[in-house]
């Protein structure tokens, strides 16, 4: 029974492949380091996963962007198949000179994501669905007004370029935007990042993360620079700029 003995053969390492290989169903960039907008990892749409991060980062008892220290890397990491770092904290642009340095110790088996620019706003700030869609999809590089407002980043891992919109080419802004939800959240304590009520809020999010592939166990670093200027305000207001770098070791 020669057919019995391949099978048997192989079934070995289908049995490793499905352990080790479920989490690469969904093809990522051609890098191979990073999800692509299209994509749909652990079975979600990427979408999904850009409105996760922002919620993960909303319930958080304060805005882990600033004054970063390694332990707000696990705070709330609830989710079984994503580890959600916090985004970087606004720098002038001598800081961004030097990219800040950030630890983070990481489940192996895990993807990682990180806000690099984006907005969210619920009905306490605008009432309608076209208010809260205008506000968190300011500066995108995709307004109304897009000379006016614009945004440009770039991000790397372990050394590799895997996503490139310098320049504030609204072409290479757009490819990595995905699309915009809204969505119920429900926030169960005043100790939160922006100082919401508590309770049931409508929310709208949009923005730019970069979700890596789980890396592999070991030391990794990933960095992000990213810079947001309204042209429409005086010099020197309406700017953000971000830069840090994450030193992770996968155990």
């Amino acid at each position: 029974m020669p057919s019995l003995y391949i099978f048997m053969g192989l079934l070995p390492l289908l049995i490793l492949c499905s352990t080790l290989c479920i989490q690469q169903i969904y093809a990522p960039n051609n890098s191979g380091l990073i999800y692509s907008k299209d994509s749909k990892p652990f079975g979600k749409l990427y979408a999904d996963w850009m409105s996760e991060a922002w919620v993960q980062h909303q319930t958080l008892p304060s805005d882990t962007r600033v004054d970063y220290s390694p332990e707000k890397c696990t705070w709330n990491q609830n989710n079984e198949y994503v580890h959600f770092l916090p985004g970087g904290d606004s720098v002038s642009e001598k800081e961004a000179e030097n990219a800040e340095e950030r630890y983070c110790e990481v489940p192996y088996g895990k993807a990682i994501a990180v806000i690099i620019y984006g907005g969210t706003c619920n009905e306490t700030e605008e009432a309608t669905y076209e208010g809260r869609k205008d506000c968190a999809e300011l500066g995108l590089g995709i307004d109304k007004n897009p000379l006016r407002r614009s945004v440009e980043f770039n991000v790397t891992v372990d050394g590799v370029l895997v996503m490139d919109a310098m320049n504030q080419s609204k072409q290479k802004v757009e490819k990595y935007l995905p699309n915009c939800k809204e969505f119920n959240l429900t926030i169960n304590s005043t100790q939160n990042a922006y100082g919401y009520p508590p309770g049931p809020h409508i929310t709208h999010t949009c923005g730019y993360i970069a979700l890596l592939t789980p890396p592999s166990v070991g030391n990794h670093n990933l960095t992000v620079y990213a810079n947001y200027r309204d042209a429409g305000l005086p010099e020197g207001e309406g700017k953000r700029i971000t830069h840090f770098t994450y030193l992770i070791h996968v155990k």
